[in-house]
C-alpha cells in the first residue's frame, strides 16, 4: 500500500515490503494450521446442546414444514436455524452436517485476520492469525449447538470485508461487508446495530468523492430483505391469531436493571413510575392473591427450580416476605419469577424508567461489566444463589459434553452428542494449558489495544487515513460488544470468548500501529543523528580553516604580539590546536 497525504503532513505506509511467494507461504501456514486444528476439534470436542439449545431446531423444523412456533421462540434470530436446515439435519437426523459447517468456520477465523492486517503489516498480521489459533477462539464453540459461533464467524467476515473496502476503496467490498453484517444482525439479536455503525465509519473512510448511489443501493438492499424477514416472522409466529408479535427485549433489558440493584444500593421498591408499580402490583397480586392461572404459574416455577434453592429461598417464606425479597436480594431465580407473571411490554417500559430515574446507576454497571469484559472478564450473577456479582469459573468447551437438552434429537443426533470426546487425556492437557495461557493473553492484547489506541490518538497524521478507517471499524466492534453486554448482560467468560478472535485481532491492529511507531521513532532519530554528524563535521572543517588563519597571522605578527594573540586564540580552542 502507497502512502498518502492527510492534513498537510506526510502518512506513512505501514506496508512491509514481501515478495508474493513469502505473502502465500504466510496465508498457506495460517490455512493449513488452522485447519488442521478445526479438524482436531471436530474430532476430539464433545457436543454441547445447553437449554434452549432446540429453539434453533424447532425453528429449522419450521423452516421445512412452514409450522408456527411457540411466542418464546421470539428470542431467537433465523441466520442458526437457516444454518441447520442448510447442513440436511432434517433429512438425516444427524449434527454432523451443521458441525462440519462450524468446522469450516473455525477453519477460516484465523485467515480472515490475516487478510484484515496484511494490508498494513505482513508480519503483524501472521503473528495475529497465530495468537488467534492459540487462543482456541476460533474452536470454543465449533461443537456448541448455540448461535455463538455463526455470530463470532459472520463478526469477522464482516470485519474483514469493511477493511478491504477501506483499503482498497472499492464498492465490491462494501457490498460484501453489507450482506456478512446483516447476516450477523439476524443470526444474534445483540449484532442488530453493527452494520448502522460501521456504514457511518464506511462513509468517512470510504472512496472520495463519496458516491452515494452505492450506499443509497446497499440501504435499500438492507430495508427489502428486514422487510422480507419480518414477514416471515409475522408468518412464524402467527402474528395474525396471536394479535402482536411476540417479543424479548423487554425481559433483556429489565435484567441488568433489576440483577445490579443491589449491588448499588438501588432500591426498586421507590421512585417507582407507572410501568414499574404495575410490576410491583402484579408480582404482589400473583404471590399473595393469585388467580388459578397464577397460581398454577408460580407453582411451576417453583417445582422447576433446583430443590436446594427452592428449599432456602421460595418455600420457607410467607409470601409478604417472599416479595420484599425479590427486590432486595435480586437474583436470577427470582427474576425468572417475575417474568413467568409479567409481560414483555410491560418489563421493557419498567426497566426504562428505572433507567431514566437513576441514570447514574444505569452509567455506572454498564461501564463495570464493559471494563470487566474489555481487561478482567468473568464476572456474573450466578444461578441458584444470592451471592450477587461475583467472579465465576473458566471452562474450556470443547473439553464438555452437555446434553441438556439432547433428549428432545433424533436417535442418531442424540448417539452423537452422549459420544464422549476423543482422546481425553489429549485433550484435558490442552485445556490444562490453555486455561494457563487465558489470563497472559488477556493482560497482553489488553496492552496492545490500549497502547494502539495511545499512539493513533496522540500521532493519527502519521497513519494513513484507511489505516485510520481499518483500526477504528475492529475497535468499533469491540467496543460495541463490551457496550451491549455492559448494559444487558455479563461480563461473563462465555461472552468474553464470543469476541475473543475479534480482540486478537484489535490487539493486531495497536500491534500494527506499534511497529510502525518504532519505525518512525528510528528513522527520526537517524536523521538526527545524520544531522548531529554533519554538524560535527562541519565544525571540525571550521577549526581547520582558522587554524590556518591563525598560524598565518602568527607567522606575519611582530614578536611583541605574538604571545597575546597565542592566548587569545587558545581562549576559542581550548583542545591547543590552534595555539600550536
Amino acid at each position: 500500500m502507497t502512502g498518502d497525504r492527510r492534513g498537510g503532513g506526510a502518512v506513512a505506509s505501514i506496508q512491509i515490503p514481501m515478495t508474493a511467494r513469502s505473502i502465500d507461504r504466510k496465508f498457506v501456514s495460517i490455512a493449513a494450521l488452522s485447519t488442521l486444528a478445526a479438524a482436531f476439534f471436530f474430532y476430539a470436542g464433545g457436543f454441547m446442546v445447553p437449554g434452549g439449545a432446540m429453539n434453533f431446531f424447532f425453528w429449522a423444523d419450521s423452516i421445512s414444514t412452514g409450522a408456527t412456533l411457540s411466542p418464546e421462540i421470539s428470542q431467537r434470530d433465523v441466520g442458526f436455524p437457516l444454518l441447520i436446515w442448510l447442513s440436511g439435519y432434517r433429512l438425516t437426523g444427524s449434527l454432523t452436517g451443521i458441525a462440519l459447517i462450524y468446522a469450516l468456520f473455525a477453519a477460516l477465523m484465523p485467515m480472515l485476520i490475516y487478510w484484515s492486517l496484511r494490508p498494513f503489516a505482513a508480519w503483524a498480521a501472521l503473528l495475529t492469525a497465530l495468537a488467534s489459533i492459540l487462543s482456541c477462539g476460533p474452536y470454543f464453540f465449533q461443537k456448541m449447538l448455540y448461535h455463538d459461533q455463526a455470530c463470532i464467524f459472520f463478526m469477522m467476515l464482516t470485519l474483514c470485508w469493511y477493511v478491504l473496502f477501506v483499503a482498497r476503496q472499492k464498492y465490491f467490498w462494501f457490498y460484501l461487508f453489507t450482506a456478512a453484517a446483516f447476516f450477523d444482525s439476524v443470526t444474534r439479536p445483540a449484532m442488530n446495530l453493527i452494520f448502522p455503525a460501521l456504514l457511518l465509519l464506511a462513509i468517512v473512510f470510504g472512496p472520495r468523492p463519496l458516491r452515494w448511489r452505492h450506499y443509497v443501493i446497499s440501504l435499500a438492499a438492507v430495508a427489502i430483505v428486514i422487510a422480507g424477514y419480518h414477514a416471515h416472522r409475522n408468518k412464524v409466529f402467527d402474528v395474525a391469531s396471536l394479535g402482536y408479535m411476540p417479543s424479548y427485549t423487554g425481559e433483556q433489558v429489565f435484567y441488568a436493571t433489576y440483577i445490579n440493584s443491589a449491588d448499588y444500593g438501588v432500591d426498586l421498591s421507590k421512585r417507582a413510575g407507572p410501568a414499574l408499580s404495575e410490576v410491583r402490583a402484579k408480582l404482589w397480586h400473583a404471590l399473595t392473591e393469585p388467580t388459578p392461572e397464577e397460581a398454577e404459574q408460580v407453582k411451576g416455577f417453583v417445582a422447576s427450580e433446583p430443590k436446594e434453592f427452592a428449599d432456602a429461598e421460595l418455600k420457607p417464606f410467607a409470601p409478604e416476605v417472599l416479595f420484599e425479597r425479590i427486590w432486595h436480594q435480586p437474583n436470577y431465580e427470582y427474576l425468572l419469577l417475575i417474568e413467568t407473571v409479567v409481560d414483555d411490554h410491560t418489563l421493557l417500559r419498567s426497566a426504562v424508567e428505572i433507567i431514566l430515574h437513576h441514570p447514574w446507576y444505569f452509567a455506572t454497571y454498564t461501564l463495570r461489566g464493559a471494563w470487566h469484559y474489555l481487561f478482567d472478564p468473568g464476572w456474573a450473577h450466578t444461578r441458584f444463589n444470592t451471592a450477587g456479582y461475583v467472579h465465576v469459573r473458566l471452562d474450556f468447551y470443547p473439553l464438555l459434553v452437555d446434553p441438556t437438552e439432547a433428549q428432545a434429537l433424533p436417535a442418531r443426533a442424540q448417539a452423537e452428542v452422549l459420544e464422549p470426546p476423543a482422546y481425553p487425556l489429549l485433550m484435558e492437557k490442552i485445556a490444562n494449558g490453555w486455561l494457563g495461557f487465558f489470563n497472559p493473553l488477556i493482560k497482553v492484547t489488553s496492552v496492545l489495544m490500549v497502547l494502539g489506541w495511545a499512539i493513533l490518538a496522540i500521532g493519527a497524521r502519521r497513519f494513513s487515513r484507511s489505516f485510520i478507517g481499518c483500526f477504528a471499524g475492529a475497535s468499533v466492534l469491540l467496543l460495541y460488544n463490551a457496550l451491549i453486554v455492559g448494559a444487558f448482560a455479563e461480563a461473563d467468560y462465555r461472552y468474553e470468548m464470543m469476541v475473543m478472535v475479534l480482540r486478537v485481532a484489535v490487539a493486531g491492529f495497536g500491534l500494527a500501529t506499534l511497529l510502525e511507531a518504532l519505525r518512525q521513532l528510528d528513522r527520526a532519530v537517524c536523521r538526527w543523528l545524520e544531522r548531529r554528524g554533519r554538524s560535527v563535521r562541519l565544525e571540525e572543517d571550521e577549526r581547520a580553516a582558522l587554524a590556518l588563519v591563525a598560524r598565518e597571522r602568527l607567522r606575519q605578527s611582530p614578536v611583541n604580539q605574538a604571545e597575546p594573540l597565542r592566548r587569545a586564540y587558545a581562549k576559542l580552542d581550548p583542545s591547543g590546536q590552534l595555539a600550536n
